[in-house]
C-alpha cells in the first residue's frame, strides 16, 4: 500500500508544471534566472505544435525562448497571445515553421527590447507587424523567406538600433523603407540577393553616435559595386561590412 501511495505521489509531481522563483513553468520547459538575474522560460526540446503554452508561464517571465533541435523544428504561429507578459523585455522564438508574424501580434508588449525570430518560414513583413514595439532595440529576422518590404515597414520602431535581415531572399529596398529609423546603427544584409543601393532608400537613417551606420552586405555587394552612392560615403569594416558617414548620389 505505501509503494503505491509514494509511485501515485511522484506521479502526481511529474504531472505539475514546473517550478523555480515561485511562478509555473510550462512541461518540457526550463526556467530559471539568466546571467542577468531576469525570469527566463526556455522550451527547446522540439516538435512543439500550438498553442504556445504560455498560460503555464509566470506571467512576471522577462525572457521568452522557444527553438528546436534541426531534426526536430516546431509547427508554430503567433497572434495578439502576449499581453500578459508585463515584464517581457526579450522574445525568441526560432526554427518554428512560423508562416507570418500576424496583425498587432506585439501590440500591448511595450517593455520588449529584443525580438528574435531567425529561422522561420515569414515570407512578407508589413509595418502593422511591429505596432506596440515602441521600445524595441533590436529586430532579429534572419533565415526566413522575405522577399520584399514596403515603404514604412519598420516605422513604428522608432527606438531600433539592430536591424538584421541576412540570408533571405530581398532582391531590392525601396525608397523609405527605413522610414523612422533614426537611431539604427546596425543593418545587415548579408546573403541576400541585392546588386545594387539607391541612397535613397537610406535618407531617413541618421547617423548613430559613433558617426556611422554599420553595414553588413557580403557577398553581394563590394565597394565597387556600390553604383550609386559616393565612393568617399563609405569605409571598409573588414572582413565584409561598410560604414555610411553621410549617403547621397554621386555627382
Amino acid at each position: 500500500m505505501a509503494v503505491g501511495v509514494r509511485l501515485l505521489v511522484v506521479i502526481i509531481l511529474l504531472s505539475l508544471p514546473q517550478w523555480c522563483w515561485g511562478g509555473p513553468c510550462p512541461r518540457d520547459c526550463t526556467c530559471f534566472l539568466d546571467s542577468r538575474g531576469r525570469r527566463q522560460v526556455t522550451c527547446a526540446r522540439g516538435g512543439m505544435t500550438n498553442p504556445i503554452p504560455i498560460h503555464s508561464m509566470d506571467q512576471q517571465v522577462e525572457v521568452i525562448q522557444i527553438t528546436a533541435p534541426p531534426d526536430s523544428p516546431n509547427a508554430l504561429t503567433i497572434g495578439p497571445i502576449f499581453q500578459q507578459f508585463s515584464r517581457l523585455e526579450e522574445l525568441h522564438i526560432v526554427r518554428s515553421n512560423i508562416p507570418s508574424i500576424g496583425r498587432y501580434s506585439f501590440w500591448g508588449v511595450p517593455t520588449l527590447q529584443k525580438l528574435n525570430l531567425t529561422q522561420n518560414n515569414i515570407s512578407h513583413v508589413l509595418d502593422y507587424n511591429f505596432r506596440g514595439l515602441a521600445n524595441l532595440l533590436e529586430l532579429h529576422l534572419d533565415d526566413n523567406r522575405i522577399e520584399s518590404m514596403p515603404s514604412g515597414t519598420f516605422r513604428h520602431l522608432h527606438e531600433l538600433r539592430v536591424l538584421s535581415l541576412a540570408r533571405n531572399r530581398i532582391t531590392e529596398l525601396v525608397p523609405r523603407l527605413f522610414l523612422m529609423l533614426g537611431k539604427l546603427h546596425q543593418l545587415d544584409l548579408s546573403d541576400n540577393q541585392l546588386m545594387e543601393l539607391n541612397p535613397e532608400v537610406f535618407k531617413d537613417v541618421q547617423v548613430g553616435d559613433n558617426g556611422a551606420l554599420e553595414m553588413k552586405l557580403y557577398p553581394q555587394i563590394t565597394p565597387h559595386s556600390v553604383r550609386y552612392i559616393r565612393r568617399d560615403a563609405i569605409r571598409a569594416q573588414p572582413p565584409f561590412a561598410f560604414s555610411f558617414t553621410r549617403v547621397r548620389s554621386e555627382v
